[in-house]
């Protein structure tokens, strides 16, 4: 048993290292697993149990609603009218357009639940008007790989909403969970580009000043966003709809936006959303699948509730082992994209938080928050990445600029660590 459990991890991290579909190795290392552990055919017989059960169930259903939702909406401009609302009352501040692409990306993130999607939209929009007025490239792209990594945490969150079908933990009050870290490492981001920027005006000029009329005008362009946000979050919160339903609602409400008032929307571009949104769900469906039969084969083996039963004899304190799992993550975070990680992870470290008494809820947000420094650490990350396409910044450049904002997640990650509170408060208000 243990001899099969080690051939398995090594082959795994071969065929990582070699850049296999991580989907479809992990279904396939799951299969030859569960064939040597059972002797027999019944490996093909979980797989196929694991497909129905659990990818056909209904909490699976937020994944391709939130992503038709997230698909619809980057195709009505929300981006540039949020962009442009954020510049128009921070522009004057020092830094005032890195400002308002990280308060830019944190609305947007809660139409996307993709980080990838937040610093490419947003960047394609900021971006420009940074380099008109002078901005150094490294304030620059930290802005949009740290306030596009935002659009992790802040619902809808993909992340979440992965780790909560793996874990089965209840996606409203992951989203609720999420909000205030989310807004807490927001309003740090802001801070620390305003301080730089006070010390080293060359980094962040002042963009030119915006009548109060103006600043008045573009608050108006907000609705959309707070109905969208309302229906999904504030439906949640309230208790009027479970995850699945809100996820719905959002669609709804991102098509009716789509008419009117955007009139961005017409059967053309809702049947091209509609594709683009298919094969997103298709690709994160299949890499869940594979992560869920891993899990099987773990749960088989017993090398879950082994490490977790070690673990807790080795009478380390939990502050520690959190310790520990956070570096794990952190590390594989270099390496591996974020639904990578939780696969990776989760079958073994979600039941070892649970037998230390973590809460599910929590766990998930630590979780998400190692997510967000993954896309902005090299060499994978890809917030990175996505700013070398879209820029013309030199790639060190990007990776210099995106490490302090790195470095301010990971103390919002040592804070809400510290202080649940921070992510536990507002979930008990739920109604």
């Amino acid at each position: 048993m243990l001899l099969t459990i080690i051939i398995i991890i090594c082959a795994l991290l071969f065929f990582l290292f070699l850049g296999l579909p991580v989907g479809f190795t992990l279904l396939l290392l799951s299969i030859a697993g569960l064939y040597l552990v059972t002797g027999g055919p019944e490996a093909l017989f979980a797989v196929a149990s694991i497909a129905f059960t659990r990818v056909n169930g209904v909490g699976f259903m937020t994944i391709p609603l939130f992503v038709l939702m997230a698909s619809i909406i980057n195709r009505t401009g929300m981006s540039r009218d949020l962009f442009d609302i954020a510049s128009k009352w921070l522009g004057r501040l020092p830094g005032g357009l890195a400002q308002a692409t990280v308060a830019g990306c944190a609305a947007f993130g809660a139409t996307t639940g993709s980080s990838v999607a937040c610093a490419l939209t947003i960047g394609k929009v900021a971006l420009p008007e940074m380099e008109r007025f002078g901005y150094g490239n490294r304030m620059a792209a930290g802005a949009i790989a740290g306030g596009g990594a935002l659009g992790m945490l802040i619902p809808p969150s993909l992340s979440l909403i992965t780790y909560s079908v793996i874990t089965d933990t209840s996606l409203g009050s992951l989203f609720i969970a999420a909000f205030i870290p989310a807004l807490i490492i927001a309003i740090m981001l802001m801070i620390y580009i305003s301080l730089v920027c006070t010390l080293f005006p060359a980094q962040g000029p002042k963009a030119p000043p915006v009548t109060w009329r103006s600043k008045i005008f573009a608050l108006g362009k907000t609705w959309p966003l707070i109905v969208l946000v309302l229906g999904v979050l504030g439906s949640i919160y309230f208790g009027i709809c479970t995850a699945t339903e809100s996820a719905a609602v959002g669609v709804l409400v991102a098509v009716v936006l789509g008419i009117f008032p955007y009139r961005t929307l017409n059967f053309g571009s809702l049947f091209e959303a509609a594709v683009d949104a298919a094969l997103t769900t298709a690709t994160i469906s299949f890499i869940v699948y594979g992560g869920f039969c891993f899990g099987h084969f773990f749960t088989v083996t017993g090398i879950a509730q082994y490490v977790a039963e070690g673990v807790v004899a080795m009478n380390v304190s939990p502050g520690v082992i959190l310790l520990m799992m956070n570096l794990v993550m952190l590390v594989l975070g270099c390496f591996l994209d974020v639904g990578s990680i939780l696969l990776l992870t989760m079958p073994t470290f979600f039941p070892l938080a649970l037998s230390l008494g973590f809460d599910p809820v929590w766990f998930g947000v630590i979780a998400a928050l190692n997510l967000e420094i993954a896309v902005m650490t090299p060499p994978f990350g890809l917030n990175l990445y996505v700013l070398k396409n879209i820029s013309k910044i030199p790639l060190k450049d990007i990776i210099f600029g995106a490490m302090p904002f790195a470095s301010l997640y990971a103390m919002g990650l040592a804070l809400v660590a510290v202080f649940p509170a921070l992510a536990m408060w507002l979930v008990g208000t739920m109604k």
